[in-house]
């Protein structure tokens, strides 16, 4: 099966999958890593790949995302690929190096406010569910965050742990054991209730509630709708296609 983004939760679904469909297939399953261009190397792959059941793509939620955010990818996902299952669920956590000093979304998005552009944020890469997630809520905010895009999850943590970058969106699983050891420091998590592992982080919804946020679903349309049509934006994505 192919894989491609490598070093994130996704990564892990496939080698704990991988093994086990081998058994039930009789055969071994081997997960190639495909990684680059937030997810189109690794599809691509597979949609080349001869339609004989053979080959498979784990992937995440921007296998659709991208098909907006690249309009002349030589592929549509839609159509040329088939849904097999849903292998997994999960949310992504807003978190800051304890050194920033922050404890809140909200002193994030203050001190955002109070030093437009000076203060950065990383992603595994443009387009990315991270990247796109922190520049809803900039829009939502109305506050500017310089995106710093990195190749892979990986990096971008290391960065993060090192406290080279203010703020970025992690999924839950990645961030849960430096949050534990107090390397990072969760300000909100991305979803409409607190998570059972850690009660003590707020919503984005509690935790901005000062701050005006969508209410409907044509809101949040608006929103994305204006991400597609900012200058800066499409320059990053035009950058990352080429």
């Amino acid at each position: 099966c192919a894989l491609p983004i490598s070093g994130t939760g996704i990564d892990i679904v496939a080698r704990t999958v991988g093994p086990k469909l081998g058994e039930r297939l009789g055969r071994p399953v081997v997960v190639d890593n495909r990684a680059g261009a937030s997810g189109n190397i690794g599809t691509e792959a597979v949609v080349r790949a001869a339609p004989n059941g053979q080959t498979l793509l784990v992937s995440v939620n921007t296998l659709v995302m991208n098909r907006s955010l690249y309009p002349q990818l030589p592929f549509d996902p839609v159509k040329d690929l088939v849904p097999v299952t849903l292998t997994s669920w999960g949310q992504l956590l807003l978190v800051t190096h304890p050194g920033s000093g922050y404890k809140s979304a909200g002193e994030l998005i203050a001190a955002a406010k109070a030093k437009p552009g000076r203060l950065n944020y990383a992603s595994p890469g443009v387009g990315t569910p991270h990247h796109l997630s922190m520049e809803l809520l900039k829009t939502t905010a109305h506050v500017f965050l310089t995106h710093i895009p990195y190749r892979g999850t990986g990096p971008a943590l290391t960065d993060m742990l090192g406290g080279q970058v203010d703020a970025m969106f992690l999924p839950i699983h990645v961030a849960l054991p430096h949050l534990r050891t107090g390397r990072l420091v969760a300000l909100g998590i991305g979803s409409d209730k607190r998570h059972a592992l850690l009660p003590q982080v707020p919503t984005l919804a509690e935790a901005l509630r000062w701050i005006h946020r969508p209410q409907t679903m044509d809101e949040v349309s608006q929103a994305t709708t204006r991400l597609k049509f900012d200058e800066a934006f499409l320059l990053q994505i035009g950058r990352a296609h080429v």
